[in-house]
């Protein structure tokens, strides 16, 4: 092949090339971006997580609560529910 064949196509290529990297940056600073929303979105499933875990426990207490056999608790629970601004 000829040197002077060689020249125009790196003169051709060099432009080429720089669109090519700044398409790939571009593209990066995109995911990046995405990667933020990311960290967000499992902050808020790990707060809900902890919400649900919580809720689970008084859940659980409230089962023992109305099943207990113990008549004082049940009394209890039964005056509470009566009492106004409780609904």
């Amino acid at each position: 092949m000829n040197t002077w064949a060689i020249i125009p196509i790196m003169a051709l290529s060099i432009p080429l090339l720089a669109i090519w990297t700044h398409h790939k940056r571009s593209l990066s600073k995109g995911f990046g971006s995405a990667g933020a929303e990311v960290d967000r979105l499992n902050a808020v499933i790990s707060e809900m997580h902890q919400d649900m875990t919580k809720l689970k426990d008084r859940v659980s207490v409230l089962e023992r609560l109305a099943t207990s056999e113990d008549r004082r608790i049940a009394e209890e629970i039964e005056r509470l529910s009566r009492s106004p601004g409780v609904r």
